[in-house]
């Protein structure tokens, strides 16, 4: 119930903020904005003073409220982690792969606040998760965790930092505006309390970015998914309400290269039921460096390195990765400029992966990683190195998206878990009918799959599927 109330309030919060500020101007002031300009300090001791008061404060909530025995912490237990080699833990899904990558956030917006810049923030951040792993807490450090929240705490605090600024510095009057600044608070806490309590700052070109939003409520109903063990079917699904946004900030194909999520994409699905209320998926995936462009009369195409943030939750698995991937873009514009059609190629590299599993639980007690008997297991999904690929491609008229198409897979192979392999896949298309300037009615269907073969252990295969109906509205 306390998960469920807690996901309801982030959801609300969400929708009246964001939806605050679909609608306003928010451009971008000019091509120069790239290059952006702190005013203020860059104070390495503030930096790392503000990193460890962030943990410090995580751990106050932990030991004092929470009263969990694993941050009762001492030098004697500081002194036994810092020996110790980093392990795999078997905390739940949602915590390994969401809780930790936005603690991630606290340090890397700290020292974006400080003025500090993007790779300057992600050293801060991997310092902020050292301290965490090996002296906040009694048990050993978490190799896992390590990895998700680092890299997690950069693709998230630099994406919502960046979205915080916008919400932030475009704030309306009344209670949209409280929305607004509650939501930017959420989104970039340590930098919010950097640069509203400890004299931080905002570069001036985040406040006005070149930003389309797009906002859907409806329903999702299907037949669900079809478990196939030994040959028996499981099958589960139902109707259920859905939230989804997706932002674009940034233009991939302007004239100054982007770099360093100067363009990124946010998705993010929130979904309730008769009996839950989730996040379903968030994925952020932003521009890195920038390869060769090209365009040729009413054509563009532009190659990218990505690094991608990727947290999904469907009948058929669940997946939590961090991966780098080169991404050819394509676009095309008539000459009329009222249609446009655009298409994506990626390669993933997926150097840590966490897949679900039905065996997790078996193996981990059988290798001695810990018991069923002791209540200490709580992992359902196997860790894994994997590499994937993306398609996907759309359609727009004058601006607005008609129709869209995208397809993905991943293969994982286990290192922590039930020794074997998982393959991944997932299909999805949308369609929509324009109404109005901002207002459209969408359907979608889309299916995911994924097929589990381990080596000494029964394998495993699930699908899923699903029809959506739902009212949209945004710039695209």
């Amino acid at each position: 119930m306390r998960a469920r109330t807690i996901t309801a309030i982030l959801g609300a919060t969400l929708f009246f903020g964001v939806a605050s500020s679909v609608s306003a101007q928010v451009r971008p002031l000019s091509d120069d904005t790239l290059e952006f300009h702190y005013e203020g300090r860059r104070s390495v001791w503030m930096a790392l003073g503000q990193v460890t008061a962030m943990n410090g404060a995580v751990w106050s909530f932990d030991h004092f409220i929470r009263q969990k025995p694993v941050y009762d912490i001492s030098p004697q237990s500081m002194v036994t982690n810092l020996q110790r080699v980093p392990e795999w833990d078997t905390n739940p899904f949602p915590m390994n792969h969401l809780a930790h990558p936005y603690n991630g956030i606290l340090y890397f917006g700290s020292a974006r606040a400080e003025g500090f810049g993007f790779l300057e923030s992600s050293a801060f951040t991997f310092i902020g998760s050292l301290q965490w792993e090996y002296l906040w807490e009694v048990a050993p450090p978490a190799a896992n965790d390590l990895y998700f929240t680092v890299l997690g705490g950069i693709a998230l605090g630099e994406s919502f930092g960046r979205l915080a600024a916008v919400l932030q510095g475009n704030r309306r009057h009344g209670v949209l505006g409280i929305g607004q600044g509650l939501l930017g608070a959420g989104l970039d806490p340590g930098g919010t309390i950097s640069r509203g309590m400890l004299g931080g700052s905002t570069p001036y070109g985040w406040l006005k970015p070149d930003m389309r939003t797009r906002l859907q409520l409806g329903v999702s109903t299907g037949p669900g998914s079809e478990a196939y063990s030994a040959g028996q079917p499981v099958p589960a699904g139902g109707t259920r309400g859905l939230f989804r946004m997706e932002i674009e900030y940034g233009d991939r194909f302007a004239s100054r290269k982007p770099s360093f999520f100067d363009a990124f994409e946010l998705d993010l699905q929130l979904s309730g039921g008769s009996d839950v209320f989730s996040i379903d998926e968030l994925r952020v995936r932003g521009v890195l460096f920038a390869g060769p462009r090209n365009r040729t009369g009413r054509a563009w195409s532009a190659t990218y390195l990505d690094q991608e943030f990727e947290f999904s939750r469907n009948p058929a698995y669940a997946l939590g990765t961090q991966s780098f991937n080169a991404s050819y873009h394509y676009r095309y514009t008539t000459r009329s400029q009222k249609w446009e059609m655009s298409a994506r190629v990626e390669a993933r590299a997926m150097p840590l992966s966490g897949v679900s599993s039905e065996h997790a639980n078996r193996e981990l007690a059988r290798k001695g990683i810990c018991s069923e008997e002791s209540g200490l297991i709580e992992r359902r999904y196997d860790y894994g190195s994997g590499v994937g690929a993306q398609l996907a491609g759309s359609v727009r008229r004058s601006g607005r998206e008609v129709v869209r198409v995208s397809y993905g897979t991943s293969w994982v192979r286990t290192f922590s878990g039930a020794d074997g392999s998982h393959l991944l896949q997932e299909l999805r298309v949308r369609g929509t009918l324009p109404i109005t300037r901002g207002w459209a009615l969408s359907a979608g269907w889309e299916m995911q799959t994924r097929n589990s073969q381990y080596d000494d252990l029964p394998a495993m295969s699930r699908m899923s599927s699903a029809y959506s109906l739902s009212a949209s509205y945004g710039a695209f």
